[in-house]
């Protein structure tokens, strides 16, 4: 077997492996059951590729040739039935889809239709196909099944949020690199007699497959480390099972079955170790979950009653108070509020890691939004003697957004930069940007410390507070930048932080996608475990 064959049957392996963990993990889940019927027809067209290689016979050429390109008829097939299953935006009946696929199926199993003859080319493996009037059908076929699935895939995209968008935009992108070398060097170029890299989209094929696997569990990164555990354990002993048939004395096969038995036994404590280990992972995160959430509603009742209060000793509903006794009443209220807001992390952050973080969308005027945040924190920037400054368009500014989640996270972005600013000031500016993008743009920029190269992705992280944060030694958990990113992703927008370093500010840009025409007010449950995974 040549080394080309040996790298085909090797991918081959791996192919399968990740197709039978995938779809052992979520048997009834409609995309893992086309994920793994696509698998099937991609190892077979593996096989047939491989014995298309080492015939020995033109007529072996002639029917490997045909038994190779009708196995690949069908990957394009369940590609698109996979594609309809991951999104969900099309409901189409699989019998129909077949069904469309079943005058393709008949022209290409004509007799001398899609390949007509070949020719030996030994030893060099690049056997020639000699194709017939239904070969450029295969092309169109196949190129439009493909096109049609990533078109459906970038749909999606486009319209998804938080962990389904990056799900997607993953097989997206793992789909582009596989499809568009495959097509090349499988599909196109030996349509004009050129063959000699026509098995290169059977080893390319792995970054869809892998791509596809990874993103159906991605939901559970626990997962991903069992079934790696899984997969190099059942890998070691697939090597020693072939040591045992390789061997040629009684005694070597005696040591290696030995060894076998071992490694098996091995094998099997270290999977059982690591799901133990990830099941009290597991239990820990979902009892921190749990405390948060009770945590935060028993706490969230009694700030708000205390915040009702505080506010109408501000307005005078129980007699005018002198200047002193307003500083100090403001200074409650002002902590009060910070309290307030980290509770509202807290919840939303327990909220998201059980799935049942909910968004009530309406249209609203963004200016609106900004223009009463602003005035809540005039007050605070006056306190640290900044200036925060709003520059406000004259038009207004329409967006679809949960009113009370993305209140929180444009006030905690203006909380932050009043926070990490010692002098100068913090201004709000919004714009929109039609041409690229067809999006709102929040841009809030402080004069204070700035970030640390490097740093700009890690404040969003969880109890991540960055350098500065420990430097100024503000007071906060280290939450709210990644409970903003998470609420921001849940709208369907982005969230970035720029700075030129430190002391030298930070403006933290949020993107948002405009109100559509028809859009109307609606609700919708964020979950991080979707249907298809």
């Amino acid at each position: 077997m040549d080394i080309i064959n040996i790298l085909i049957s090797t991918n081959a392996t791996i192919i399968l492996a990740l197709g039978i963990i995938t779809f052992l993990r979520n048997k009834k889940d409609e995309a893992t059951r086309a994920f793994f019927a696509m698998v099937i027809f991609i190892v077979l067209w593996s096989v047939g590729m491989i014995m298309y290689r080492a015939t020995n016979s033109a007529s072996g050429v002639i029917m490997w040739g045909k038994a190779t390109y009708i196995f690949a008829a069908f990957i394009p097939l369940l590609y698109l039935n996979f594609t309809l299953k991951f999104t969900g935006l099309y409901k189409i009946k699989q019998i129909y889809l077949y069904l469309s696929f079943l005058p393709f199926f008949t022209v290409f199993m004509w007799p001398n239709a899609l390949v007509k003859g070949g020719e030996l080319l030994m030893p060099t493996t690049n056997n020639v196909l000699h194709f017939g009037w239904a070969s450029w059908i295969y092309i169109a076929y196949f190129s439009t099944y493909f096109l049609g699935g990533m078109l459906i895939l970038y749909k999606h995209y486009t319209q998804a949020s938080g962990v389904n968008k990056n799900q997607t935009l993953f097989v997206l992108v793992g789909s582009s690199v596989p499809i568009l070398v495959g097509s090349f060097a499988n599909l196109y170029l030996p349509h004009f007699g050129i063959f000699t890299i026509s098995w290169l989209g059977n080893i390319a094929i792995i970054f869809l497959v892998g791509c596809i696997a990874y993103a159906i569990m991605k939901h559970n990164l626990f997962n991903i480390r069992v079934i790696a555990t899984e997969f190099f354990a059942g890998l070691i002993v697939l090597v020693f099972l072939i040591e045992v048939f390789r061997s040629d004395t009684t005694q070597d096969i005696i040591f290696n079955s030995v060894l076998f038995v071992i490694l098996c036994i091995f094998a099997f404590m270290m999977v059982r170790g690591t799901i133990r280990e990830i099941n009290t992972l597991e239990e820990l995160s979902e009892t921190k979950s749990e405390f948060l959430s009770i945590a935060s509603h028993q706490l969230r009742t009694p700030i708000s009653v205390l915040k009702g209060y505080l506010s109408m000793l501000r307005e005078g509903s129980y007699g005018k108070l002198s200047s002193k006794q307003l500083d100090v009443i403001n200074k409650a209220y002002r902590a009060n509020e910070g309290m307030l807001m980290l509770v509202n992390d807290f919840l939303n952050l327990s909220r998201a890691e059980k799935g049942t973080l909910k968004y009530n969308f309406e249209k609203i005027d963004l200016r609106d939004m900004i223009d009463a945040i602003v005035d809540e924190f005039q007050i605070t920037a006056k306190d640290k003697g900044l200036d925060l400054n709003w520059n406000k368009p004259k038009d207004p500014i329409l967006v679809d957004v949960d009113r009370d989640k993305f209140r929180q996270v444009v006030a905690n972005i203006i909380d932050n930069a009043i926070k990490y600013t010692r002098e100068g000031g913090v201004s709000v500016r919004l714009t929109t940007d039609v041409m690229f993008g067809n999006v709102a743009k929040i841009f809030i920029s402080d004069t204070g410390m700035g970030i640390e190269p490097g740093e700009e992705g890690k404040i969003f992280k969880s109890f991540e507070r960055g350098n500065r944060g420990e430097k100024e030694n503000v007071t906060g958990a280290g939450l709210g930048l990644y409970v903003v990113k998470m609420i921001t992703e849940g709208h369907g927008g982005t969230i970035k932080a720029e700075s030129k370093g430190l002391n030298k500010g930070t403006t933290f840009i949020i993107e948002l996608p405009l109100a559509t025409n028809n859009s109307k007010k609606h609700e919708t449950e964020q979950s991080l475990h979707k249907k298809h995974n």
